[in-house]
């Protein structure tokens, strides 16, 4: 059953929580300004203080939690927005909903914005539409109608700088069951993050073989795909914000052999097919890890060394032990980040982003944390 908020209305706006009342709502140069975007998530569990993040450069901080309402103060401190997670909102209960349920979640989300003096709602849907909601379209058009439905409504209770935003997957083409109305999306939101992660999620490779998370080719066709259902017009395209991933897969292997491609190249390491959405292989064979933490694995690591796959533009590394065997390690360092931030400026996108912004250490290496932050940087 889905959960709604307090209804439109049903009190009056809370107090605002910032000790400086300058900082309850974002700066009207900010509001105003059309810069480019830098777009980062916060986790639910928290991680680094949010005082932490480099500010000089985030211009949205999505997924504020009710607890973080000082997160929001110091966001519009610095010029930057801070915005909500939709939640409740599935395909299951979208193939059901009537209108009238629509607009009353929509009501809900963009009040709970306005009560906790945020700026805006983020959507991340990510549910697959079974072959009958695919046919029937009712979950399809029903996600589209709420989302157009939040940011009419936010507009008018945030002001005209409020802003909502849907995270799709890094192509167009149904990735992961995901066939939504994105056209449609896209022009009832302010902005697609799209992301450029999790690519492995269905391969259909003959065999599971462990590979980039983002790799830069499909990163690329995926991007060419949305300019193309978009109409590449460029107001439409500068809606598109590039999301990378400050995170990275452990794999491991079944067995290992290499280098395939020259001494450069990552060793080839097999792995056992776990299926997902139809697909034989996939990266659910491994498991997510944070920057910090891979680059701690690294530095811990005896005999380790980096090596980048050409193919992908992407770095890995693997370990071996006598207990576990041969461990590899796919992610992006800031190298490989910033090809695919200067890919996204010369296709005339609204920015990049990342998820998410508390796999960096901020209280060790700043090195590691400063280059993470400088990839975002448009290329001189």
């Amino acid at each position: 059953a889905l959960t709604l908020l307090p209804p439109l209305g049903s009190c009056a706006r809370p107090p605002c929580p910032c000790p400086d009342a300058s900082h309850c709502a974002l700066p009207a140069w900010a509001a105003a300004s059309k810069r480019r975007e830098v777009f980062g998530f916060r986790t639910a569990s928290g991680g680094a203080s949010w005082e932490a993040y480099d500010w000089t450069r985030l211009t949205t901080l999505a997924w504020v939690q009710p607890e973080d309402a000082q997160a929001a103060c110091y966001a519009h401190a610095h010029g930057a927005r801070a915005v909500s997670k939709a939640r409740g909102v599935n395909a299951t209960w979208l193939a059901t909903a009537d209108d009238s349920e629509l607009r009353r979640l929509a009501d809900s989300l963009a009040e709970d914005a306005h009560d906790r003096w945020l700026d805006g709602v983020n959507f991340d849907m990510e549910s697959p539409l079974s072959p009958e909601e695919k046919e029937d379209g009712a979950a399809r058009d029903a996600y589209t109608k709420l989302v157009r439905h939040t940011a009419a409504r936010s507009r008018a209770l945030l002001g005209a700088a409020a802003q909502t935003s849907v995270d799709v997957a890094w192509a167009p083409s149904g990735v992961d069951g995901r066939y939504y109305d994105y056209v449609g999306l896209a022009d009832a939101a302010d902005l697609l993050f799209v992301m450029a992660y999790d690519a492995q999620s269905q391969n259909t490779q003959s065999r599971c073989l462990a590979s980039a998370n983002s790799p830069y080719e499909l990163v690329r066709a995926g991007l060419e795909q949305w300019s193309a259902v978009l109409g590449g017009a460029p107001d439409m395209k500068a809606k598109l914000v590039l999301g990378l991933p400050w995170y990275g897969y452990r794999y491991a292997c079944d067995w290992s052999a290499g280098p395939p491609g020259g001494d450069t190249s990552p060793p080839l390491c097999v792995l056992p097919s776990v299926p997902f959405r139809g697909a034989s292989c996939s990266d659910a064979a491994g498991g997510e890890v944070g920057y910090a933490k891979l680059m701690a694995t690294l530095r811990n690591a005896s005999g380790a060394e980096v090596r980048r796959d050409p193919a992908s533009r992407s770095p890995s590394f693997q370990t071996t032990d006598a207990a576990t065997g041969v461990t590899q390690y796919w992610f992006d360092d800031a190298a490989s980040l910033s090809v695919k931030v200067a890919l996204a400026d010369s296709m005339g996108l609204g920015g990049v982003g990342c998820w998410h912004l508390d796999a960096l250490d901020y209280a060790g290496h700043p090195e590691d944390t400063r280059a993470m932050w400088q990839s975002f940087d448009k290329a001189t």
